[in-house]
Parts: structure tokens; sequence; C-alpha cells
């Protein structure tokens, strides 16, 4: 597990600064190979797309059946399911 988690730090690192150098505010988390993110709509669905670009070379894939979002209004749902598709 700790090898993980010093593996994925670079990653972590490139997508903070990348996001940082982009005016996005995602708040991100990593343990070993699992992470989170917290943000604007828009800023997560570019996140999204720089961890599928840049996760693969060290080792990390997205899942899209173990993603879990979170809404804190439920009557915008489909919006947001417009929005990422």
């Amino acid at each position: 597990m700790q090898v993980f988690a010093v593996a994925t730090l670079p990653l972590a690192v490139k997508i903070a600064r990348k996001s940082h150098s982009s005016g996005r505010t995602c708040a991100q988390a990593w343990y070993a190979d699992d992470s989170s993110v917290a943000g604007l709509l828009g800023d997560l669905s570019t996140w999204d797309k720089d961890v599928e670009v840049l996760g693969p070379p060290h080792g990390i894939h997205s899942s899209l059946p173990k993603r879990v979002l979170i809404i804190p209004d439920p009557s915008l749902a489909q919006h947001v399911e417009e929005c990422l598709s």
C-alpha cells in the first residue's frame, strides 16, 4: 500500500498543478491508488479527463463503475448527467 502511495504522488502533483494553472477550483485527496475530488461540475469533468490522460503512465486507470457522484440538490441530477455525458 505504501508503494502505491509513493507511486501516485507524482500524478497527484501533476493534476494539482494543471488544475491550479488553469484556474480550476478542484480539491483532490488521494489514498494509495484511490482518489476523490470536490469542485464545480465543469472543473470535475476536466479533472476526470486529466486523470484519464495522465493516469495510465502512473498505473492509474479510471473505473466508471466504482465512481460515486454526490450532488447537493437531487433536482439537479438530470442536468449533471447531461453535463457529464
